[in-house]
């Protein structure tokens, strides 16, 4: 992210910890680690890194259908293809 890339797409699985971090990359807020101490002192604390970096995260869902993971069987899927624009 720090390339100044104006668009990122992410594909695999995501939002569940099999790649990835799941708030650092995914913003996944149920993985969001917090401190009482650090929630005082930071506003950006419950918002996604890619947020701060000026990205807004687009699931590509007609795309993710094309595809699959590892983890993918009939009855899931895990795969998701994801862009993350300026």
């Amino acid at each position: 992210r720090t390339g100044g890339a104006d668009e990122i797409i992410l594909i695999g699985e995501c939002d569940d910890g099999n790649c990835g971090d799941n708030w650092a990359t995914w913003g996944n807020p149920e993985f969001r680690e917090e401190d009482a101490e650090d929630e005082l002192q930071d506003n950006n604390l419950h918002v996604p890194s890619y947020e701060i970096d000026g990205y807004k995260r687009n699931d590509l869902v007609d795309l993710s259908r094309l595809q699959f993971s590892r983890f993918d069987s009939s009855v899931s899927s895990n795969s998701k293809s994801v862009s993350f624009r300026k």
